[in-house]
């Protein structure tokens, strides 16, 4: 995959001179992890939301960060929208209430990623706050947070 940016980024043919891999990187304060930094210990920094054209609210894992033509990316698995988090109540009498408020904060994804995107690491906007619901991964983008490493 590393390999497709590279050619799709730079029209050199020496990648091992060209890119480089980090494990971590810092953004507007915070710092998000990659699924290659083990120390990460209980964080799970490496679940983002992200943008990417005109649509805001994707969300992934980091793989890892790279950096080619002066320029830092991000390798996200991607995770699909599954649906809105209010269908968990279409039975509920205050539906409508909840479709107004819950589904700017919560999203239902997809558990496995089948598409991995590359993205500026200008367009990770938050981490998130990751659950496993079933068969599905619930998530909220945090808009701050402080960590500690």
């Amino acid at each position: 995959a590393l390999q497709e940016c590279h050619n799709a980024l730079c029209s050199c043919d020496k990648i091992d001179q060209c890119v480089s891999i980090y494990r971590r990187c810092q953004l507007k304060h915070m710092v998000y992890h990659s699924l290659l930094y083990r120390r990460r210990g209980s964080s799970v920094s490496y679940f983002v939301q992200y943008s990417k054209g005109h649509d805001d609210n994707l969300f992934g894992k980091i793989d890892l960060f790279f950096k080619c033509n002066n320029k830092n990316f991000a390798l996200i698995h991607n995770h699909r929208l599954k649906y809105l988090f209010t269908d968990y109540f279409l039975s509920s009498n205050y539906h409508d209430i909840f479709l107004k408020a819950l589904n700017v904060y919560f999203y239902v994804l997809h558990h496995t990623s089948t598409l991995t995107d590359v993205v500026t690491v200008d367009n990770i906007s938050n981490m998130c706050v990751v659950f496993t619901f079933n068969d599905s991964l619930v998530v909220t983008p945090l808009s701050s947070s402080y960590e500690h490493d």
